[in-house]
């Protein structure tokens, strides 16, 4: 899990460039959902190192921003248990201001799963037997955290396959959509080092 602790750090490290908009921002994100330190979420990583579940915490991971017309701001959650075969469950949730008020959120969120048990005869592709992402309503329904105006979205399907075959490469993945690939060269070499035979089974490279 270095990939997502790094993704928590290079958050915290993201706010001194911050403007004042993206600071206001995420002020009011946190209003809703707590973020996690850096130093909680390696204490967690040192507690839960087979299974965890961060919302047992209550925080949340913020991730840096995202400019698209406005800027964004990604809040992330996820359970795991890497036992055989592993299970990894990410969401992740993109807030924005409102556009006519914006002391209001409005949001979108999707969830990334490694395959779900087989659902049908032996090799025979299933509704979820593959890495994929789903559009999601809540950031996490345990503790009732659903996202604004988005009761009336289908959460079930589509489920889009991911280009992933394990977890290790689905969290790449997920890095890439977020951010796209060039994010991967930011990636600090201590932690890419840790995914490098999984990029090249994908056939990337962080250069």
């Amino acid at each position: 899990m270095r990939l997502l602790q790094w993704l928590c750090d290079d958050e915290i490290a993201a706010l001194e460039r911050y403007q004042r908009l993206q600071l206001d921002l995420r002020e009011r994100v946190a209003q809703v959902v707590l973020p996690i330190s850096p130093r909680d979420l390696e204490t967690f990583f040192a507690k839960h190192e087979v299974a965890g579940v961060l919302s047992d915490w209550r925080r949340f991971v913020f991730l840096r921003m995202i400019y698209d017309q406005v800027w964004w701001l990604p809040v992330m959650t996820f359970k795991y248990d890497l036992v055989t075969p592993p299970v990894v469950r990410i969401r992740i949730a993109l807030f924005r201001s409102h556009e006519d008020d914006a002391s209001r959120l409005r949001a979108v969120g999707f969830r990334m799963e490694t395959p779900d048990p087989p659902d049908g005869a032996p090799g025979v592709l299933g509704k979820h037997t593959f890495c994929h992402i789903q559009l999601i309503s809540d950031l996490d329904p345990t503790l009732g955290r659903a996202l604004p105006d988005l009761a009336w979205i289908p959460t079930e399907q589509p489920s889009m396959p991911l280009r992933a075959d394990n977890y290790l490469q689905m969290c790449v993945a997920g890095v890439v959509a977020l951010y796209g690939g060039l994010r991967l060269s930011e990636i600090p070499e201590q932690v890419l080092t840790l995914f490098a035979a999984e990029l090249r089974r994908m056939g990337w490279t962080s250069a």
